[in-house]
């Protein structure tokens, strides 16, 4: 099998950001044109750039979270290793940006409309910080993502509407005095012209972006992600066997039904068919008496989507002076800052032009699942076979068969 260039040129990326081979990075890039357009990022601790507190913190239940917590990161491209090997120093610079998620943008929608701010107090403070520390941009995306596939449903278009335009108001806001101006005046919500057009083109964004995912020319991994916890959950609560069986049958669905190797999630569906601790709170609604327990897996879905969405952002910069973009999720869901804690990541790197990127993770996938030989089960099907089955799967199908038998169990 002829094996590409760029293929040989992903998997040295691959390699020297996994060993860490820092020194050689520079070297290549100084001394050859092989990895010209590339850039590394390194999640390490007490090395490197300082990543700025205002972007990750705390407010109530509310917080920031991005896609590794670590407090310094280091950061090389061609530039930065000719500077480095020029002068032994060099300068980083970053744009910051906070992603609303879903539940926040909804819980605008109520804020602003009844200005009722202790009720919402986490968000109506989490707001206000924002504008009070300008804590770089941020967006609507997770929100938009999530809900552009359920536009069909006029209900739902009319609380879009509402929510959009409770966020383009908050946009609108040059500083922490017209926040707190709107928020101490007796007028009831009412939008502007402006903010009107705005929200329109919002949802007529929406609604591209919807069929452009049901085209394909999207790819969200939201769906597989949800049938791969589906099916964990369905191991759980199927078998009183131990975690050598749980471990086998979830890798069976990823080799036969998935196709496609999503590391940190595999990871963490492990650690929960092992009742490990430290995925609790993630985990700690998926209870058989949980009437809610289909809606709720979906959502886990989306926060493991929106996480990965983090990633690809930080691959675009729509700033000059900006090497790369740190980028934050705003999420109610404590719980997924422990996902990014049990298997952190470690690597990450991309290339100007190229719709690609590779993570590394902390820890080496085969040895942290112990109980099982997980390359015995990636080689009974090649991986371009595996590709084939990701491709020709029908997800909505599946999750629906899925959630079926996932409802029959709890009523044994």
């Amino acid at each position: 099998m002829e094996v590409s260039y760029e293929h040989m040129q992903d998997q040295l990326v691959k390699c020297l950001q996994k060993e860490k081979r820092y020194y050689e990075i520079c070297q290549l890039f100084c001394n050859t044109n092989y990895l010209d357009g590339w850039k590394f990022l390194f999640f390490r601790e007490n090395r490197g750039v300082s990543i700025p507190n205002s972007i990750f913190f705390q407010q109530g239940n509310l917080l920031t979270l991005g896609i590794n917590g670590h407090s310094n990161i280091s950061y090389l491209d061609k530039n930065q290793a000719l500077s480095l090997s020029a002068k032994e120093e060099s300068q980083v610079g970053f744009a910051q940006c906070i992603n609303f998620d879903t539940n926040v943008v909804s819980y605008m929608d109520s804020l602003f409309l009844t200005k009722d701010k202790t009720s919402k107090m986490d968000v109506y403070l989490f707001l206000r910080s924002i504008l009070e520390q300008r804590k770089g941009d941020f967006t609507c995306n997770p929100y938009t993502f999530e809900n552009c596939t359920k536009l069909d449903d006029p209900n739902v278009l009319d609380g879009v509407r509402r929510s959009l335009g409770a966020f383009c108001m908050y946009k609108s806001f040059n500083n922490v005095e017209e926040f707190d101006d709107y928020f101490e005046s007796p007028s009831t919500l009412y939008f502007s012209e402006k903010i009107v057009k705005e929200v329109n083109d919002f949802v007529d964004m929406m609604f591209k972006m919807k069929n452009f995912i049901d085209k394909g020319d999207i790819l969200l991994l939201q769906k597989p992600i949800h049938a791969l916890l589906l099916q964990a959950v369905i191991i759980r609560f199927s078998s009183n066997k131990g975690i050598k069986f749980k471990a086998s049958q979830l890798f069976d669905f990823f080799v036969n039904k998935l196709g496609i190797f999503m590391e940190r999630e595999l990871a963490i569906c492990y650690l929960y068919l092992n009742n490990d601790k430290r995925i609790e709170r993630f985990f700690g609604r998926i209870q058989a008496n949980n009437k809610n327990i289909l809606a709720v897996l979906e959502g886990m879905s989306w926060d493991l989507q929106h996480i990965r969405n983090l990633e690809e952002y930080m691959t675009t910069s729509d700033y000059e002076n900006a090497n790369f973009e740190i980028h934050a999720l705003a999420t109610f869901d404590n719980g997924l800052k422990d996902m990014l804690s049990v298997y952190p990541i470690e690597g990450f790197s991309f290339k100007e032009g190229r719709d690609s990127r590779t993570v590394t993770f902390q820890y080496e996938f085969s040895e942290f699942i112990k109980e099982i030989d997980v390359e015995s089960y990636k080689n009974k099907r090649r991986q371009e076979r595996r590709h084939v089955i990701f491709k020709k799967t029908d997800f909505d199908y599946l999750i629906r068969e899925q959630q079926a038998e996932l409802l029959a169990l709890f009523k044994q």
